[in-house]
């Protein structure tokens, strides 16, 4: 398993392979969101049902306005949330990530845990990203146990430190303005 810094990561990620990742709280797994192949692999990896979706992390506001629709309010609502840990479902806007969407909506994070902000800033895109573990398991905790479950040659860890959160970060549906996770 490979260990790679920033700029690394960045490089792995745009030849179309799968990134271990700190997040606030969690390892997640993620690739290039707009790589098709890269997302099925990340589905094969955790033996996720393809109706399950993945999170889409985005580096800034004005980049998911490019592909979801927010109005006035939203965006009142995620000004006062983004950059941070919460997870919005969103009305997809374009076709851009519709292979990645479910009814017509995303699950998107602008993330502020510097890691995940550096790594974005180099790659200059939005990458999926979900819990580093197969589907319905629990989540793995360490580098280690991490390194041993995705032991293939197209994965590889962004080895710096996870937030300080203890679980996986809320998610909240803006059009049902109810948490789908707390």
């Amino acid at each position: 398993m490979l260990y790679l810094n920033v700029e690394e990561s960045a490089s792995w990620l745009a030849d179309g392979k799968i990134l271990i990742h700190p997040t606030e709280g969690v390892w997640g797994i993620g690739c290039d969101a707009k790589n098709k192949k890269a997302v099925d692999r990340v589905f094969d990896l955790k033996k996720r049902d393809p109706s399950k979706k993945f999170i889409l992390l985005s580096p800034s506001i004005k980049s998911v306005k490019k592909f979801c629709l927010i109005n006035d309010n939203d965006m009142k609502i995620l000004q006062k949330e983004w950059p941070g840990p919460t997870t919005f479902i969103l009305e997809i806007g374009s076709s851009k990530y519709r292979h990645i969407s479910y009814l017509d909506r995303l699950a998107v994070r602008v993330s502020a845990h510097l890691p995940i902000i550096n790594l974005l800033a180099l790659f200059r895109s939005e990458m999926v990203s979900t819990s580093a573990n197969q589907s319905g398991e629990k989540e793995l905790k360490t580098k280690d146990d991490i390194a041993s479950f995705f032991n293939y040659d197209d994965v590889a860890i962004f080895d710096e430190k996870l937030g300080n959160l203890t679980k996986p970060t809320k998610i909240f549906d803006l059009k049902l303005n109810s948490y789908i996770r707390k």
